[in-house]
């Protein structure tokens, strides 16, 4: 194994990521085609080649108010991690919050029954920013099971270039006050910033130096774009802090691979790419 990958989007045909407007709006941006009409064997097969252990994200924005339907997805996707435990090490669980109460029972079978690795909380998704009171109960919830929470950062590719943004705001993805309030209003949640942080990246070194209980990654983004002063503190002061995560299909292993080992010191490539990620998730290898 050459890395634990903590975020690897679901490309199976039973829970694309993305509809396909939005597969076609992102795929143009980001400039290549995605693909998410595999079937388990390709997905987990896509894992092997790439020698990656993967915890992997399901779809979150369609799916607000349908709790049936957000629990057939869920149950199909512990039937695939149950297929593919070699190179599936679980699922991240995406409960909308307007699903209330419904939503907060939802994650706790994910989190007891299914063993999914922890809550994903993208605000542009559900429109909830991350440190709203609404999602007080994810939190104590997570708290309690000992599972992290990641939480959306940064630019994104979604809604880029339409009308508006497709209505994203991007604000609500800014590490101060946001991600930062969380941290510092649930000190026993091991918080996670999840995808590359420009250009709010200087905000989050500060909350990562400040906030023992958080950590990063910077999924979605080739390496060689990601800001030097985020790769400066990942060789340096953030070198514990730091974990590997692809975004596949966004970004190839290939490339993430090639560009990451020429950024990264020697010294801490094994931190990033897996060492660290067994240790704040309690993963035996």
């Amino acid at each position: 194994m050459k890395a634990i990958d903590i975020q690897v989007q679901n490309t199976a045909k039973w829970g694309p990521l993305l509809n396909p407007e939005q597969t076609e709006q992102i795929g143009k941006y980001l400039g290549t085609k995605l693909n998410y009409n595999m079937t388990d064997d390709e997905m987990a097969k896509v894992l092997r080649d790439a020698d990656v252990k993967a915890m992997i994200l399901l779809p979150t924005s369609d799916i607000r108010e349908d709790i049936g339907r957000v629990k057939e997805l869920h149950d199909r996707a512990a039937e695939c991690q149950k297929k593919n435990p070699d190179v599936i090490l679980g699922y991240w669980a995406t409960v909308n919050p307007h699903l209330g109460y419904k939503g907060i029972r939802e994650l706790d079978r994910c989190i007891r029954d299914l063993k999914f690795v922890g809550y994903y909380h993208i605000t542009l998704a559900s429109g909830v920013p991350m440190n709203d009171p609404r999602m007080n109960h994810v939190y104590d919830l997570c708290s309690e099971a000992k599972v992290p929470v990641k939480l959306n950062i940064g630019h994104t590719a979604g809604g880029a270039g339409l009308p508006g943004g497709g209505g994203f705001r991007l604000n609500f993805e800014q590490p101060i006050p946001f991600f930062d309030d969380v941290c510092a209003a649930f000190p026993n949640l091991t918080c996670i910033s999840g995808h590359c942080p420009w250009p709010w990246h200087n905000e989050l070194i500060s909350v990562l130096l400040h906030k023992g209980n958080a950590f990063a990654e910077n999924h979605g983004w080739a390496p060689k774009y990601v800001p030097e002063e985020i790769k400066k503190e990942m060789n340096g002061r953030l070198q514990d802090k730091y974990m590997f995560a692809s975004d596949y299909p966004f970004v190839s292993h290939e490339r993430v691979f090639k560009e990451w080992d020429a950024e990264l010191k020697p010294e801490v490539r094994e931190k990033i790419y897996w060492k660290n990620a067994a240790r704040i998730f309690r993963i035996k290898l």
